[in-house]
């Protein structure tokens, strides 16, 4: 509405101003000279004799009009100005508002976002301690077990090495009674071949005295025999005789 009324009182004002300066320039002139005289000749030639008058109340009229319309035209202008820039403050207020507001949400997010990190960071953190307290009980419950096992190992290994000492020592027992063993039928065997080199020397002994014994015998008994012989061969011989 106020921007058709602006151009409806721009249209009257330019109207009346064009139409004021036609009818100044057609009035006549006190000294009828010039532009003056032409004009005033075109004046009673349209309006008759009374054509100063017209010419007059018009101009006044239309003079009236432009002040009136120009009046109107700058009060209508001043409004819309006057509401266009209220407008555009209140545009420019809304708009420093909105950026206000969206800062203010942009630092409340930013704050939320810090914070929401802090806590990520903080319950990262805490899972990390807590990852690490199993941890650190995951290694020590492995490293109780391993003591365990070792022990258990040790011990077995103990155990096996006591029973292999103890057959170890009980072949080395065995070693020594063998030995033993064998120096007694080394010694029993070193008797028994002595007894038997002396029972052989003393049955060679008795044989080559027995031997001696039976050869003087039969030595004895041959000359006895020889003896009869030569006594018989020489009873026979004497017989013969």
């Amino acid at each position: 509405m106020s921007t058709f009324l602006s151009v409806l009182l721009t249209i009257i004002s330019i109207l009346s101003a064009l139409l004021l300066i036609g009818i100044i320039l057609i009035q006549q002139s006190k000294t009828r000279g010039g532009l003056g005289a032409v004009s005033g000749g075109m004046a009673e030639t349209m309006f008759g004799a009374g054509a100063t008058t017209v010419l007059t109340k018009g101009t006044t009229w239309l003079a009236i009009i432009f002040l009136i319309s120009t009046l109107l035209l700058a009060a209508v202008t001043g409004r819309m100005s006057s509401k266009s820039v209220l407008e555009r403050n209140s545009s420019v207020a809304q708009i420093a508002e909105k950026q206000a507001a969206e800062e203010k949400a942009a630092e409340e997010a930013k704050k939320a976002e810090e914070a929401k990190k802090a806590e990520e960071a903080k319950a990262a953190e805490e899972a990390k301690k807590a990852e690490e307290a199993k941890a650190e009980e995951a290694k020590k419950a492995a490293d109780a077990k391993v003591d365990e096992t070792k022990k258990a190992a040790d011990a077995k290994v103990d155990e096996a090495k006591k029973a292999v000492d103890a057959k170890v020592d009980e072949a080395k027992k065995a070693e020594e009674a063998k030995k033993a063993a064998d120096a007694k039928v080394d010694e029993a065997k070193k008797a028994a071949e002595t007894k038997v080199d002396e029972a052989k020397k003393a049955t060679e002994t008795k044989v080559d005295e027995a031997k001696k014994a039976v050869d003087a015998k039969a030595a004895e008994a041959k000359k006895a025999a020889d003896a009869k012989a030569a006594e018989a061969k020489k009873a026979a011989d004497a017989k013969a005789n």
